[in-house]
């Protein structure tokens, strides 16, 4: 699991944002930033599984017209795939320290078995 997600100064006013908040309104920006809080909590690759429509947007925490948010997310470019295999688009090139954490736990890992074995000689 993550600590923290980042994204650059400029995304609140980038126009896929700005579309999504003229569509939607501005809780569809809070439910996509919840989405990717919980993809830095239990997706770290981005890749939502299985997940339909009706989930993401409960994952979202989407609160207006059920099945509003996801096909809104998808022409924006903001979610890729389709039901059952979607992914944050761009996931891995804008949370590059989120998709390296299991490469860095187990480099970790594996440098303190090495420190515990070379103490024990």
């Amino acid at each position: 699991m993550a600590e923290d997600l980042r994204w650059k100064i400029g995304t609140v006013g980038h126009w896929k944002i700005r579309a999504l908040v003229r569509r939607l309104g501005a809780d569809a920006f809070l439910a996509l930033v919840t989405l990717w809080e919980f993809c830095g909590q239990h997706h770290e690759d981005g890749i939502l599984g299985s997940a339909v429509d009706v989930e993401v947007e409960g994952i979202a925490g989407w609160a207006g017209a059920v099945g509003a948010l996801v096909p809104v997310l998808i022409e924006l470019r903001l979610l890729d795939g389709a039901t059952g295999s979607y992914a944050i688009h761009g996931w891995e090139e804008r949370q590059p320290w989120v998709t390296q954490l299991p490469k860095v736990r187990e480099r970790n890992r594996e440098n303190a078995l090495s420190r515990w074995q070379h103490r024990d000689r």
